[in-house]
Order: C-alpha cells, then sequence, then structure tokens
C-alpha cells in the first residue's frame, strides 16, 4: 500500500527500533560504551540512537547486527517477542 504524505511526515510512521537495539544489547550481556566503541561513535550517540532522538541509517543497523552478531532482521524484532513466540 502506499503512504500518503500526511504518514509519511508523520513520526509515528517511521522506523522505531532503537529499543529493540538496546534490548538485544543488554540481552547480549553487551554495555553501551563497549559497542559504542565498537561502533566508533560516542555513548551519546549510541544513547540517540537506542532512544529513537535520531535517524539511523541502514549502514549503521548493519554495523549493529554485526557487532552484536545478528542477523540484520532481528533487529526489527523485540527479542522478548522472538523468544515467547518463534517462528
Amino acid at each position: 500500500t502506499k503512504m500518503t504524505k500526511l504518514e509519511k511526515n508523520n513520526p509515528a510512521y517511521l522506523l522505531k527500533i532503537g529499543i529493540n537495539i538496546r534490548k538485544w544489547r543488554e540481552l547480549k550481556g553487551i554495555k553501551q560504551e563497549q559497542l559504542a566503541n565498537q561502533l566508533g561513535i560516542t555513548k551519546a550517540a549510541l544513547s540517540n540512537i537506542e532512544n529513537d532522538k535520531t535517524d539511523i541509517s541502514l549502514h549503521r543497523i548493519e554495523d549493529i547486527a554485526r557487532c552484536l552478531d545478528l542477523e540484520v532482521m532481528k533487529l526489527f524484532n523485540n527479542p522478548l517477542d522472538l523468544l515467547l513466540h518463534p517462528h
């Protein structure tokens, strides 16, 4: 389906994966500072990503997935949902 102009401009329709990144990171036992260092960004920048306060590129999503040893698509899912309802 095609999105309307209103939907495109409404932040509620933007992809929000920060919370999933944080939950996967925590599930893997990785500290925010550790992941930020691996990504070559500041802890504050990672915090902004995890709190959906900044846009995130596909390249950055791929980097995060690699650092967390995950398939990229897993970052689009809440890890608790996947654990409770495996496909």
